[in-house]
């Protein structure tokens, strides 16, 4: 299925369609978008401030690198990432980040990609073969639903009427006098000292980039399983190490760790066989744009900010098997100026 994830699959809830037909001029193929109106009005994905933040094509598996470049309206955009899925990863997409189009300038805008390697044109790029391509619309965002509105409150009972005074209770007889106290018991023995608690043993040290709160994050169903420090295990077979490194191109900072790969506490899970897809950070929501770049092997890749302060690095498809016993060096950040 494609996209290969949940998301709203309805384009009577979308305000923006790709217009099928195409220009060409030597590798270079452009799209025109179109901001429509929105079939379902109370839609949350039709709401005004939804965006059209990337562009999704269904593509062969063997087109890795196909596309060299991308550009809006002449202005070049993000590179794209490419990415397989699928039980036998026979299915790509192509991921074309960082477009910033709105309802306000997306009607018109031109979307253009050069073709290369071994998919120079549409028909050997995208799977129908006939030069026409399956897309998706993603927002920066996501759809969030709006609450249900709140019901009205049921009714009081009535009150119920004050019952009938009861007639006076007759006296009740004389008591019996009370019988001699038996005799008090020896006092017990007295019990030895207790012994003195153990020492409590030293806080364990908290996991790398861990959270200061609990909070419910990540903002969606998972398994939250951590590593084990103690185990050298976890039900993900990845890991980040404890030192962040500070490096320095020309007057830019860059932050660094690495990844590594671990043992497996549950070697059945399904979790222990899945490759590396995305990395996310809880960061806060003022920090959004902080980030200018980021990078691994050298590679600049694609980078989004969801809602509540999340930091996505998506496409990433690492395998365990991929991860020297020496670890990767993980993402690399710029701050932006």
């Amino acid at each position: 299925m494609f996209p290969p994830y949940g998301c709203q699959r309805d384009p009577a809830q979308s305000r923006f369609r790709v217009d099928p037909s195409y220009t060409v001029s030597g590798k270079t193929v452009c799209f025109t978008a179109h901001v429509v109106p929105c079939e379902r009005k109370n839609a949350d994905c039709c709401d005004k401030s939804v965006d059209f933040h990337k562009l999704e094509l269904a593509v062969r598996p063997t087109c890795n690198k196909a596309i060299s470049k991308v550009t809006i309206n002449g202005r070049p955009s993000l590179m794209p990432t490419f990415e397989l899925y699928g039980a036998a990863n026979d299915k790509a997409l192509y991921k074309m980040p960082g477009l910033n189009l709105t309802v306000a300038n997306a009607e018109g805008a031109q979307i253009c990609i050069t073709l290369g390697g071994n998919c120079p044109t549409l028909s050997d790029l995208c799977t129908t073969g006939d030069g026409f391509c399956q897309y998706a619309v993603v927002e920066s965002g996501t759809c969030n639903p709006k609450p249900p509105s709140p019901k009205p409150p049921s009714p009081k009972p009535p009150s119920p009427s004050p019952p009938s005074p009861l007639p006076p209770s007759p006296k009740p007889p004389s008591p019996k006098p009370p019988s001699p106290k038996p005799p008090s018991p020896s006092p017990p023995s007295p019990l030895p000292p207790s012994p003195l608690p153990p020492s409590p043993s030293p806080p364990s040290p908290p996991p790398p980039f861990a959270p200061a709160l609990h909070v419910p994050f990540p903002f969606c169903e998972c398994n939250h399983t951590m590593y084990n420090e103690t185990s050298k295990s976890g039900l993900v077979p990845f890991k980040f190490g404890r030192d962040l490194v500070i490096k320095r191109s020309g007057s830019n900072r860059l932050y660094c760790t690495r990844l590594y790969a671990t043992a497996c506490v549950d070697p059945w899970s399904p979790c222990c066989t899945q490759n590396l897809a995305k990395i996310e950070w809880w960061s806060k929501d003022t920090c959004r744009g902080s980030v200018k770049a980021v990078y691994m092997d050298g590679v600049r890749m694609d980078q989004q900010w969801a809602p509540q302060g999340t930091f996505k690095i998506p496409a990433l498809n690492i395998a365990r098997y991929d991860i020297a016993p020496a670890g990767r060096e993980a993402p690399l950040f710029a701050p932006a100026a």
